[in-house]
C-alpha cells in the first residue's frame, strides 16, 4: 500500500513541475516566470521526497529525504526572493 501511495505522489509531483516548466516558457514577466519555478520547485520537489520517503519508511534513506524536504522547504522561497531582488536591482 504504501508503494502505491508513494509511486502516486511521485507522478503528481511529475505532473506539477510539468505545469512549472510550461509556466516558465508561456508566461511573459520575469516575476510571474519565478513565481511559477517558485511553486514548480517548492511544492512538487516536496512532493517527490515524500513519494520517496512514504516508499522507503523509517531507514535511513527515508529520514535522509525527510531533512532534505525540510531543507528545500526553507530554503528555496529565499532564494526566489533573492533572486528577485538581484533582477530588480539590475533593472534600475
Amino acid at each position: 500500500m504504501n508503494n502505491i501511495i508513494g509511486d502516486i505522489l511521485i507522478i503528481i509531483s511529475s505532473i506539477i513541475c510539468l505545469f512549472g516548466c510550461i509556466g516558465l516558457v508561456r508566461f511573459d514577466n520575469i516575476y510571474m516566470r519565478l513565481q511559477s519555478v517558485l511553486k514548480c520547485v517548492a511544492f512538487g520537489i516536496f512532493l517527490l521526497l515524500v513519494g520517496i520517503f512514504i516508499k522507503e519508511g523509517l531507514t535511513d534513506m527515508g529520514i535522509r529525504v525527510l531533512l532534505c524536504s525540510i531543507f528545500i522547504g526553507f530554503t528555496i522561497p529565499i532564494i526566489i526572493y533573492a533572486l528577485a531582488q538581484v533582477i530588480d536591482n539590475n533593472n534600475k
